[in-house]
């Protein structure tokens, strides 16, 4: 209109008064119009009013300007009813210049331009017509006239002629037709009055058929809104009751049969997709739980034959590339990685080592030597000269050492030299015993006490004695064994012996030492003892129906009593015990992936996915971290059983989270330090005016406040200028100092000793205030009209607009009394978070009461320590930060928000639902990828 004065606009969502149907003046703008022009966003698409607005507007026949905003307009073009708006190009439109409301040059011109050729278009037309019809009037006019100059010609003279007979008949008749005009005045009256008449009575009943007609219209539309609510309930409701019925099937907990953890976890994704439940939630923790992701992977250049982890857990041993390597491990629970690789071993060729019970000593067999270094300052000692070492073991304490060696195919069968036992003294050893015999040792082991040994051979499993290697016990093997064995000798607590075969069905047996009575006389595929020998893990099996047991014992027992049978029916191929015992790590002929199971329940923990199913397998001896190795690679991961996505090391302080958690301010003194959770690096830092007490993110992840006791509260920007922006002057004299921005950014809710209130940041004079009295926390939700608080009486509540209005209680129980404070915060979909040092809770409060829809526990109630809770300002992110006595402390962070979740849980699966399991599941509905980009767990049987 600023371009084309006299234009005249009717812009539907200005004018047209609020309805559940098009406005009659609306359908009477649509039947004037010359011209209509529709902006084409996808909400406009999608309206219903908008397509009835264009169906009416269709059938005129006139004019019509599509704007095509991001190709909504094109998506739908050749559909009812914009197909009779489909005669003319569309103008594109961006969609920023739709949400600033600054329209495209381009845009505003083809309307003008299209304005301007319909008037000249009608004006043309008008001349037009005007033009045919002057001609034709003039036309018949001229040909009247003539008529009538002849006619009058003919009456003149007729008249002349007979004037004087007639003019008493033309008196009479003009008399007549005077009374005929009058009667004929009279009749055109009365049917000029029965004319209105009717077309009165016509129009009322247009206006009823019209009347009735919108009333149709209107009872036709509730209809058929009804029918889609009607429609959309149902699915509503079939999409609850499916995702229910998923999530009730596919619980982890407790007792999980390995092969089907990564299905349930794929159903759990599609139950919470349909809808959230907190059974699927806790669900989908507990499945990230059992899949932690490797914190630390390093290579080397050959293949990694051996892997060992000091006792006191200070260093990771491995040899590869014929050689000993040594790292540090101190940096796994701070930053999840090892120190560098440093070679301890010189030039001579490395096969395997082993590190003494007590951590004291350190050996690595060669081709032609033993080698030997001090466990704490890995100082070498001198080396045994030994040829065709094969195995080694040190005693308990690390005073002996026995050495196995001998080459096979000696065709003499005379006997020879094959192994020795070694003292150690201040640094210095001896020979003390040593055994001949005709085949090679490739196995030895101590008794607890030191006065006895063991060599195992093709000629059995042999125990002798350490003082002067005298024989004490000879079991022989059945001829057809022979090669067949790979280890055997004493079990850690000295009551058993046992030997295990090398091929994929290895022989095995156990027999008690005391009284050499076998204790296990079916055929076992796999044995193995814990560290101290409490525990034994037996894998048996049957030929004939291909069925396998796996049992744990209790080994300090007499008759050996069963601890837990483990839910896992494959072939075991490798195995091993953490230090503790408590833990067993086995892995499967049928599975790439090594299981991590509780010993004395027989539930399983959690698993990683392995490269090399025959690596080498250690736990750390706290047993917080599993190891493994593959080809040239060794890989660790944690296993401390939680689902966190960051752990930051910083210096103490208050601390915040971002909304996307791509940020973590931490405050110290009068700088704010800004994060990247991910690495722990520093990405800027704020310099305040004074001491920062307290800090808040806005939703958007762009700006940040912080409260200060002497000067107030600033907002600053996260990224390029650091100005910042004065809220509020004074904040009190109390140390508690709560922060909340609401959803659009436009206000800060500020707590303190003064009570809440809310600040409008583009005027910060301009306060309300909402309560009185001190909170600890407080949270603004998305749309404004509530705010949350916590206090000594827990989390309340209240009204924005009425803060009077007695509040909603929460209760959000303690795990644990020594809790040292609660948090709260609003989710985007309005619900709310509380969190505590050890649990979160996540409520639903559209009801009259708060209802508990999620549960998750941070850490174990029983295990206080001194911490404090941080949630990001949606509620997407929960953290707690640890204080030490030191100035360096630790903050771990969670995910809340569900997406976030699922995308955690696929990056940590490993292949899709098939599509018969999806059948199972949902019938015909169609089949979809829960996770894109991994691949279907069977082949597409659909095909």
């Amino acid at each position: 209109q600023k371009r084309m004065p006299k234009l005249s606009c009717y812009l539907d969502r200005w004018i047209a008064p609020p309805s559940g149907k098009l406005p009659l003046s609306l359908k009477l703008q649509l039947r004037w119009c010359s011209m209509l022009v529709v902006i084409c966003t996808k909400n406009a698409i999608d309206s219903n009013f908008v397509k009835d607005e264009v169906e009416r507007y269709a059938t005129l026949g006139r004019k019509a300007l599509t704007v095509d905003v991001k190709g909504a307009f094109n998506a739908v073009r050749g559909q009812e009813p914009w197909v009779g708006l489909s005669g003319t190009d569309p103008e594109v439109e961006s969609q920023v210049a739709i949400s600033s409301a600054h329209p495209s040059e381009n845009v505003i011109e083809r309307i003008l331009k299209m304005v301007e050729f319909t008037t000249q278009d009608r004006r043309l037309r008008q001349a037009a017509w005007g033009t045919l019809i002057f001609v034709a009037l003039s036309v018949g006019g001229t040909a009247a006239v003539s008529a009538l100059i002849v006619r009058a010609a003919n009456q003149k003279k007729d008249a002349a002629e007979q004037q004087a007979s007639k003019a008493i008949d033309e008196a009479k008749k003009a008399n007549e037709s005077a009374l005929a005009a009058t009667q004929r005045e009279a009749d055109a009256k009365a049917t000029e009055t029965i004319a209105k008449a009717k077309a009165t009575e016509a129009e009322g009943q247009a206006a009823a058929a019209e009347k009735l007609r919108i009333s149709a219209e209107a009872k036709a539309g509730e209809a058929l809104e009804k029918e889609r609510n009607a429609r959309a309930e149902a699915a509503r409701q079939q999409n609850i009751a499916t995702a229910g019925r998923v999530a009730a099937e596919n619980i982890l907990a407790p007792e999980p049969i390995l092969e089907q953890v990564e299905k349930k976890v794929l159903f759990t994704i599609e139950s919470i997709r349909r809808a959230p439940s907190n059974t699927a939630y806790r669900n989908l923790i507990e499945g990230i739980k059992m899949m932690p992701n490797a914190v630390a992977r390093v290579t080397h250049e050959g293949a990694v034959k051996n892997l060992i982890f000091s006792p006191d857990g200070r260093y990771m041993l491995t040899v590869a590339d014929d050689a000993l390597w040594l790292r540090s491990t101190e940096g796994l629970s701070r930053d999840g990685k090892l120190g560098p690789a440093r070679k301890v071993s010189g030039t001579e060729a490395v096969k395997f080592a082993k590190v003494s019970p007590n951590g004291k000593y350190v050996a690595a067999a060669g081709d032609d030597r033993v080698r030997l270094w001090r466990g704490d300052t890995m100082s070498e000692l001198q080396s045994i000269e030994q040829k065709g070492v094969r195995a080694i073991a040190f005693s308990q304490d690390g005073e002996l050492l026995v050495i196995g060696f001998g080459k096979r195919g000696d065709e003499s069968k005379v006997k020879q030299k094959t192994a020795s036992v070694w003292r150690f003294s201040d640094g210095q050893y001896s020979e003390v015993a040593s055994v001949d015999a005709i085949e090679p040792v490739f196995d030895v082991s101590f008794s607890p006490d030191k006065l006895l040994f063991t060599t195992l051979s093709d000629e059995g499993l042999h125990v002798w004695k350490t003082n002067g290697g005298q024989p004490v016990l000879a079991n022989n093997n059945e001829p057809d064994l022979a090669g067949m064995l790979r280890s055997g000798g004493f079990s850690p607590n000295g009551k058993y012996l046992f030997q295990t075969g090398v091929d994929e069905r290895r022989f095995g047996t156990v027999l008690r030492f005391d009284t050499r009575r076998s204790v296990f006389s079916a055929q076992l595929d796999f044995v193995e003892f814990s560290s101290d020998g409490r525990f034994l893990v037996t894998t048996s099996s049957d030929d004939e129906t291909d069925q396998r047991e796996t049992h744990v014992w209790d080994a300090y027992t007499e008759e050996f009593k069963e601890l837990s049978r483990i839910n896992y029916n494959s072939i075991i191929i490798n195995g091993e015990f953490s230090r503790d015992g408590k833990l067993l790590a086995l892995v499967s002929l049928d599975n790439q992936s090594a299981e991590i199971w509780d010993t004395l329940s027989g539930r399983l923990l959690t698993y990683v996915k392995l490269k090399n199913a025959r690596g080498a397998l250690a736990f750390t001896p706290d047993a917080k971290y599993f190891a493994a190795t593959a080809g040239n690679e060794v890989t660790v991961w944690p296993l401390s059983r939680d689902w966190k996505m960051a752990e930051v090391r910083h210096t103490e302080g208050p601390t915040a989270i971002s909304g996307d958690g791509r940020y973590m301010a931490v405050a110290g003194g009068t700088t704010i330090r800004l994060l990247n959770p991910s690495d722990d690096t520093e990405i800027s830092s704020i310099k305040t005016d004074c001491e920062v007490r307290s800090l808040a993110f806005d939703w958007q992840s762009q700006r940040i406040a912080a409260g200060g006791r002497q000067c107030g509260v600033s907002i600053w920007q996260i990224s390029g200028a650091r100005d910042d922006k004065f809220v509020l002057p004074n904040t009190g004299r109390t140390l508690d100092l709560s922060l909340s921005f609401s959803r659009d950014g436009r206000h800060l809710l500020v707590a303190n000793e003064n009570g809440i209130s809310s600040y409008e940041i583009a005027t910060p004079t301009h306060a309300v205030r909402l309560r009185t009295g001190t909170v600890s926390s407080v949270a603004l939700s998305p749309d404004n009209q509530r705010f949350a608080t916590v206090d000594n009486d827990g989390v309340k509540v209240w009204s924005t607009t009425v803060p009077n209005k007695e509040p909603l209680q929460i209760e959000h129980p303690m795990i644990n009394i020594d809790s040292n404070s609660l948090v709260t915060a609003f989710r985007e979909d309005g619900s709310l978070v509380t969190a505590d040092d050890y649990s979160v809770r996540i409520w639903d409060l559209t009801g009259r009461k708060p209802l508990q829809i999620g549960n998750v526990t941070l850490q174990d109630g029983s295990r206080p320590d001194t911490a404090h809770p941080v949630l990001s300002p949606n509620g997407a992110f929960v953290a707690r930060t640890v204080d030490f006595p030191i100035k360096d402390v630790g903050t771990t962070i969670w995910p809340l928000k569900t997406e976030a979740l699922i995308t955690t849980a696929c990056g940590r699966l490993s292949r899709l639902l098939s599509r018969a399991e999806w059948r199972d599941a949902f019938g015909l509905e169609t089949y979809r990828e829960t996770c894109p980009g991994l691949k279907l767990s069977a082949p597409d049987d659909d095909q």
